[in-house]
């Protein structure tokens, strides 16, 4: 593989690893510091160990970025939220924000519930993926035309067009908020797949609840089978993807 294809986008973790680690990581992983081959062990304790085996052998090369938080430019009625959320949420045991004044989860949050956030406080992660998706979702209900890319070690593997349109019921700014949400949704997402042809008119729904135990309610159509069948969320074309027949029409 060519040098320039080993190089990939700057991960949102190498700023993570600078800004929520403790002081000696910090200091080992300098700003502008490659991690590759040569350099991973100083990442040991910090990534997944499957993500840092790519780094180990010469497969990711990324420079390391800092990237304070001052860097960005919230929108005024997003800052102002974030700032009046200081002390107010924590996080359940199983990871979902909740109000620490009843200890429930609250009906509807608005801003970065986290503004600040401790390095040392076990529940960091946690923190800083909620104050990303929070600020995410304050841009509203939208529909994407995007592609999946199969990735394989050598390149490209195939490709899909894909047609999605998501709903937010929370993080929205107020005025946006559905009226309603019995049901407890976090987001309902629909998926189309448009392209290439073999996959044309394949489509996914997908139902994400807000409690931190229910999980998501999926359902997909793929025109082969004609019928909508519903998926497990942790293999979500598993059931429903066409099995292949071998040339004596087994299945498999």
């Amino acid at each position: 593989m060519r040098d320039g294809c080993r190089w990939l986008p700057v991960l949102v973790v190498a700023a993570a690893l600078l800004g929520v680690v403790g002081a000696t990581a910090a200091e080992e992983l300098a700003n502008g510091q490659v991690l590759d081959k040569a350099s991973w062990e100083k990442a040991k304790g910090l990534l997944p160990d499957e993500i840092l085996r790519h780094y180990k052998d010469g497969e990711y090369i990324n420079k390391v970025v800092d990237w304070p938080q001052d860097h960005y430019t919230f929108p005024t009625d997003l800052k102002a939220a974030s700032v009046a959320n200081e002390g107010k949420y924590a996080t359940s045991p199983e990871g979902t924000v909740i109000d620490k004044s009843t200890g429930q989860q609250p009906p509807f949050v608005f801003g970065h519930p986290f503004p600040t956030i401790d390095p040392a406080d076990p529940a960091a992660g946690a923190k800083i993926l909620w104050n990303f998706f929070y600020r995410t979702w304050y841009f509203g209900n939208m529909r994407s035309q995007s592609q999946i890319n199969w990735v394989g070690p050598t390149g490209l593997e195939r490709r899909a067009d894909v047609d999605v349109r998501f709903a937010y019921y929370d993080g929205v700014p107020p005025d946006e908020r559905p009226a309603e949400n019995p049901e407890n949704f976090l987001y309902r997402q629909l998926s189309f797949v448009t392209g290439p042809a073999d996959l044309n008119g394949t489509a996914s729904l997908t139902w994400r609840y807000r409690e931190g135990k229910k999980r998501d309610s999926t359902w997909a159509y793929v025109p082969a089978l004609r019928r909508v069948r519903a998926t497990s969320p942790a293999r979500r074309t598993s059931s429903a993807s066409p099995r292949r027949r071998t040339s004596r029409g087994r299945r498999r």
